[in-house]
């Protein structure tokens, strides 16, 4: 299996209308901590074999705990992304958005 060579960077900010940063993202088993203050610049480089996954995950268009939904959705990708090495990676994103739209309604 080819080893490969990544470099990555992101940058979240509260942007101009909001007073909290409601964004998330997850970069390999990265994301940004709860409650996130100010901009958040990450960058890193690795090499790796297996697959990584990079997603975004934006706050609920001004709705109120937006920040919180965008938390926990990053944090059960983070979760999930370890416990299914056996699946396919459709599967896991699936489980993933389940998972997290269970618990964001649940919240």
């Amino acid at each position: 299996m080819k080893n490969y060579q990544l470099d990555v960077a992101s940058v979240c900010h509260v942007g101009k209308l909001r007073e909290k940063n409601q964004d998330n993202r997850i970069i390999g088993q990265y994301i940004l901590e709860e409650n996130p203050q100010g901009e958040n610049v990450y960058s890193s480089s690795f090499s790796t074999k297996q697959p990584i996954l990079f997603g975004v995950f934006d706050g609920m268009g001004g709705y109120h705990s937006g920040e919180k939904a965008s938390f926990l959705t990053a944090k059960i990708a983070q979760e999930k992304v370890w416990e299914k090495d056996n699946e396919s990676i459709c599967q896991t994103l699936l489980d993933i958005c389940h998972e997290a739209n269970d618990l964001v309604v649940q919240e």
